[in-house]
């Protein structure tokens, strides 16, 4: 029964990271792909439940064809065939996932609860949730092992088919566990009041929340199953802490989480170690966070947990909830705080939800653990504010694919994508491109060249670059994001002073390039960025394949790939050695570099063409070392590219 257990927690799990990662390109890397994908999967979860608590269990034909039914049909939908769907983002994630794994996820997502009530049948007077715990372990190894093993080595295609194999084993663990007994005689349990269903959906609905919160925090600047992973086995191990506590006294978890988040505060928190970056450090702060909220809202949850009679009940009331709160955050936050452009207001609606469920019942420790909580979420905030560039909120918002901000000072107006500058001007040099794009900047050289007639741009970002153009010259811009456009029209004048006739197109640059094979560039420049991380779906040897083929043979392709995480420049070397063509690489503008030195940011261009129009268009840029493995579509490995 445990065999069981685990591995179709294994198995649901290990699926949710497979399909996100495929999700992923088609909705331009957003962040957002795994919160609603995250909000789905709960609802699947939710119907599981209901199902397995209403699924009959008494031994004949009719009951053996049923579940020959729950897990053999979703069989027909496997190996997973995601398919992209011309809809609004959060529809066509929704569409996609439940046309290539609905069913599988289903039949997977009935088996904990299915597992405890045959369990009930053998032995009515021992409690099950020993079945839960495993099933959290099945999940947090499907988690761990999908991000530092699977993804790493197995590509998507064979990872589907692996899929299919060990579901195969699941089918067979399933019938070999169904108990041959008559359930008719067992009584189901005292009826629980209103008010403890209300805390059995208010209490894991705060626990998601918080998870799904803290996620697209950490997401937003690198949308990976490694993020994806953490938050979510964070939220797991709260679970089994929490589902565990008669196996090792309450008082004694208590003291021990309790302790641990004195430590994390103290030493991560003040900051205190000198070797942790800001980065680790706000990434480690915002876990703590997590892990310290749902652990009290799962202690209490567990500590109102029902006899075993009523426990088909108790875990569809926690799967409703977990999907609430994720829906919470995920479509009501996005709907209803369209016009604040901070992702950390979603943390503080989830945090008042936590308040709210957890305090008026929660013992003396669990208040402890709430305020320590409330002192990290401040120190939280306090570190996003600190970031924020100085001046004036001069416009933004939210839309599935992030948050945009413009801010104004007294020398400068800037453009914000989530944590990064996506473009600035200088207010006293209106025009004047700056930040990654200034004159002395590597890029700058090429757009000076009276050959870059016919550019292409994969990232709007302010429209900086669309000062460098020349009379007669033909800009097209590949925007994903339809909020960017009316920003920098409005508040930058990059686009509305450029000399060049300016043409737009909205939706994946990816795919847009595909549908218009007439377009043959000069220079076409890959700056699409998701906040800090650059799609790693436009870097594969199959994405270069189609920018390439929109380049002209004597043209050149521009990355930029300056961020704080990833070394892509030996990555792109070895996808363009795959075609045949050659790449360079250079850094710059120098610290203190020309009148406007104060408004230039270092940045890192590779420039990707025959080695003759290399020598033309970047003539000095350096070739940079090669990677020893190819990015595909198939398999993307960011571990290797790690700084």
């Amino acid at each position: 029964m445990r065999a069981l257990v685990f591995l179709s927690s294994f198995l649901l799990f290990a699926a949710e990271l497979h399909l996100g990662q495929v999700l992923l390109p088609g909705y331009g890397s957003s962040a957002a792909v795994w919160t609603t994908a995250l909000t789905f999967f709960q609802l699947v979860l939710t119907l599981g439940y209901l199902l397995a608590g209403r699924f009959p269990l008494a031994a004949g034909r009719r009951t053996t064809l049923l579940h020959l039914a729950l897990v053999g049909v979703p069989l027909l939908a496997l190996p997973f065939h995601v398919l992209r769907f011309e809809l609004p983002p959060v529809l066509g994630v929704a569409s996609a996932l439940t046309i290539a794994a609905g069913l599988p996820l289903l039949a997977l997502s009935t088996t904990s609860v299915l597992a405890q009530r045959w369990h009930h049948l053998r032995r009515p007077d021992e409690a099950p949730y020993f079945l839960y715990a495993a099933s959290n372990l099945g999940s947090l190894a499907g988690l761990l092992l999908y991000p530092f093993l699977i993804q790493r080595f197995v590509g998507l295609e064979a990872q589907a088919w692996a899929f299919v194999g060990l579901y195969l084993v699941f089918a067979v663990l399933h019938f070999r566990a169904r108990p041959a007994v008559d359930d008719r005689a067992v009584p189901p349990g005292a009826r629980p009041s209103a008010r403890e269903r209300f805390f059995w959906l208010a209490l894991p609905a705060a626990g998601s929340a918080v998870m799904t919160a803290v996620t697209e925090l950490l997401s937003e600047d690198a949308p990976t199953p490694v993020v994806w992973a953490e938050t979510l086995g964070v939220y797991l191990l709260t679970l089994v802490l929490a589902s565990g506590r008669k196996a090792f006294g309450p008082e004694g978890a208590k003291r021990l989480v309790g302790a641990g988040l004195v430590v994390f505060m103290l030493g991560l928190g003040l900051g205190i170690p000198k070797w942790v970056s800001a980065d680790a450090t706000k990434h480690a702060m915002m876990l703590g966070l997590e892990f310290g909220a749902c652990f009290a809202a799962h202690w209490v949850l567990f500590a109102r947990a029902p006899d075993a009679g009523r426990l088909s009940h108790f875990y569809l009331s926690l799967s409703i909830g977990g999907a609430l709160g994720s829906a919470l955050i995920t479509f009501g936050c996005l709907a209803a705080l369209q016009g604040v452009p901070y992702l950390w207001f979603d943390l503080l609606v989830a945090l008042g939800l936590l308040f709210a469920a957890v305090a008026p019942k929660g013992p003396h420790p669990t208040r402890l653990i709430l305020t320590m909580v409330a002192v990290m979420a401040f120190m939280i905030v306090a570190r996003e504010l600190s970031g924020e560039p100085k001046g004036r909120l001069m416009g933004g918002g939210r839309t599935f694919y992030g948050t945009l901000r413009v801010r104004e000072s007294d020398t400068a107006r800037a453009l914000m994508h989530g944590n990064t500058l996506h473009g600035m001007e200088v207010v006293t040099v209106p025009g004047v491109p700056v930040s990654y794009y200034d004159p002395t900047s590597p890029v700058a050289v090429v757009f000076q060249s009276p050959r870059a007639k016919s550019v292409g741009v994969v990232g709007l970002g302010a429209g900086v670059l669309a000062a460098f153009a020349q009379d007669g010259s033909d800009y097209t811009f590949y925007e994903l994001d339809p909020q960017v456009r009316p920003l920098a029209e409005t508040h930058f004048t990059f686009l509305r002073s450029s000399k060049a006739r300016i043409t737009h197109v909205l939706g994946d640059a990816r795919l847009t390039l595909q549908q218009t094979p007439e377009h043959r560039f000069d220079v076409l420049v890959m700056d699409a960025f998701q906040s800090d991380f650059v799609p790693t779906h436009l870097l594969t040897r199959e994405a270069m394949g189609i920018e390439l083929a929109r380049v002209k043979s004597d043209g050149v392709l521009l990355f930029q790939v300056s961020n704080r995480l990833f070394r892509l420049a030996p990555f792109l070397a070895a996808v363009a050695q795959t075609h045949g063509v050659t790449a360079r690489v250079r850094t710059g503008p120098k610290d203190g570099e020309g009148p406007l030195a104060e408004f230039h940011h270092q940045s890192i261009w590779v420039a990707v063409g025959t080695k003759e129009s290399l020598d033309s268009w970047v003539p000095g840029w350096i070739t940079p070392e090669l990677a020893d493995q190819v990015w595909t579509d198939d398999r993307v490995d960011l571990f290797a590219a790690l700084r």
